[in-house]
């Protein structure tokens, strides 16, 4: 038996008020909540677990636009992928991605004073022996006591 996708209509969409889920085949289902907020969900089984994934509010996502995504969850479910576990990738791929560029000024920096402190600190090391256990300003060193 063939799946019937494509049961919704736009203006059947947008007259819906009772809240539940209505379905438009393939896994794609809208949700109308208690306080009437619609969203578009995703409902399909991996590893013999049903699972839901949000595709994003009706005001925001269109009906066309819910479908194409819900067709490209449906081929990832198809390859064995799931869903809500390659967009978890993606987010943190893109947070990784963003926190490389937030460093990478850092380590630019790093790379280029790095030289001048290492000569500097050469410079102060004899000093280091006799000051010995003494605390100095911004150390949190504790200063030794009697013997």
């Amino acid at each position: 038996m063939a799946i019937v996708l494509e049961k919704l209509k736009a203006l059947t969409i947008s007259k819906l008020q009772e809240p539940g889920y209505y379905g438009d085949g393939g896994g794609l289902w809208l949700q109308v909540s208690k306080t009437g907020t619609k969203s578009w969900i995703f409902r399909y089984t991996m590893d013999k677990k049903q699972r839901e994934m949000g595709l994003g509010s009706f005001l925001v996502i269109g009906l066309a636009d819910a479908r194409e995504r819900a067709k490209a969850c449906r081929l990832l479910v198809l390859d064995g992928v799931d869903p809500l576990d390659e967009r978890a990738a993606r987010k943190q791929q893109l947070a990784t991605a963003g926190q490389a560029d937030h460093l990478r000024p850092v380590c630019e920096t790093l790379c280029r004073c790095t030289p001048r402190w290492l000569e500097k600190f050469k410079t102060c090391r004899p000093m280091g022996e006799h000051v010995g256990n003494l605390c100095v300003a911004g150390d949190r060193k504790p200063v030794s006591g009697p013997g």
